[in-house]
């Protein structure tokens, strides 16, 4: 190996006496198994509820206070809900040649009456999930 080392003799591995009350840690075993000393983050015990949430790290402006936007959401999870696009296309006039148009007899000119218009109603149907790809782990907080 050289030069190099075993990781476990460079890296100072953190032990659960190192841990301090109210850190919080990833877990990867299962629920039933979290160990002594520590609680699941589901809104019980002074744990914020973290299941289902992105935890985004907090700046120094935060002055050590939680925010939280547990009602908003940057997507939709069913898509984005029915809503109209309008479009203005100023008043113009079209020159039209041939028998195959509705016009005013003796003119080929067709003014278009209303510049804006809606497009009608859009909107997703079915779910839509802009999830990437994920693995989930269990928020646990030491006690």
């Amino acid at each position: 190996m050289g030069d190099c080392q075993k990781l476990s003799e460079q890296i100072p591995f953190v032990k659960r006496d190192d841990v301090e009350t109210g850190m919080i840690l990833m877990w990867s075993g299962t629920i039933a198994t979290i160990p002594a000393g520590f609680v699941l983050c589901d809104g019980n015990f002074g744990t914020p509820d973290l299941r289902d949430k992105f935890v985004i790290g907090a700046t120094q402006d935060d002055a050590g206070v939680a925010k939280t936007n547990l009602t908003g959401s940057l997507t939709q999870s069913g898509g984005d809900p029915d809503h109209e696009h309008t479009f203005n296309a100023g008043n113009h006039q079209h020159q039209l040649l041939g028998d195959k148009f509705l016009a005013t007899p003796g003119t080929t000119d067709i003014l278009v009456a209303d510049p804006t218009s809606p497009t009608g109603v859009s909107g997703l149907t079915a779910k839509n999930n802009d999830q990437p790809p994920y693995f989930a782990l269990a928020y646990i907080m030491k006690t």
